[in-house]
């Protein structure tokens, strides 16, 4: 679930642009402040050092986060894409009765066309997805952590140790059977309850695909471009994703 503050931010930024009526009295010291500003004073009322902001466009933002806050870290859970559309449109599917956000609000279309639309430049599966391997190929590589789901699933105790190394952060004692979580005000904007619904428990659990079997073959194994468990093969920079 994305929060408010990568809006903020880009809206801002945007504002800057030379175009802008007042964008000649920013100097980029006082752009630095400005950008800087709105994350730490969103987060002022928190105690705890270390912030976790959620977003799936931050990843296009690696050399402005990288200059703003030096010791930033990004971690990208993802997915093979079939299995995420796969999620998508089960969510649609279930809520029959009212367009949503799954369907562009509209009830017409199918499985193919959502697919397209998801997956596409624009779409809320393929942009991000594009911003990931930009991120990945990029000059701030060795800040980003890849976690594959499944790994996440099936060996949660071991992955969010590595991830906690990744952060330099001590270890701590999860309860991986006790994590349950719903956004039900948050999913009601979108018309889609349980969109963010978490089970209590963690674990892999199989099943069959919705999707058309052409349409899984076609989305399968985008994540090809990953190497699992090796680092500083892609590039200058030390690039880590983290495997079972």
């Amino acid at each position: 679930m994305s929060g408010p503050v990568y809006g903020l931010l880009t809206g801002i930024i945007e504002k800057q642009n030379p175009r802008a009526e007042f964008s000649h009295f920013f100097t980029a010291d006082k752009r630095k402040n400005v950008y800087r500003g709105i994350l730490q004073n969103y987060y002022a009322d928190e105690e705890k050092p270390v912030v976790f902001d959620t977003s799936r466009a931050w990843s296009g933002q690696m050399p402005l986060l990288a200059n703003l806050f030096p010791s930033s870290k990004m971690i990208a859970c993802v997915r093979d894409i079939p299995w995420i559309v796969d999620s998508f449109e089960r969510l649609h599917q279930k809520n029959f009765l009212t367009p949503s956000l799954m369907g562009n609000y509209s009830p017409h279309g199918s499985v193919y066309t959502r697919a397209n639309a998801w997956t596409g430049p624009e779409g809320i599966i393929g942009f991000p997805f594009d911003l990931l391997k930009q991120a990945y190929f990029g000059e701030y590589s060795d800040r980003l952590l890849i976690l594959p789901y499944d790994s996440l699933v099936q060996k949660p105790a071991v992955m969010m140790a590595k991830v906690h190394q990744f952060l330099g952060e001590p270890a701590f004692d999860y309860d991986f059977n006790n994590l349950a979580y719903r956004a039900d005000e948050f999913d009601s904007l979108s018309g889609v309850p349980e969109l963010h619904q978490v089970r209590r428990k963690v674990e892999f659990q199989p099943r069959s695909t919705l999707l058309p079997p052409d349409l899984f073959q076609r989305l399968h194994n985008q994540f090809g471009w990953l190497k699992p468990g090796e680092t500083g093969a892609l590039g200058p920079k030390s690039r880590a994703t983290l495997s079972g």
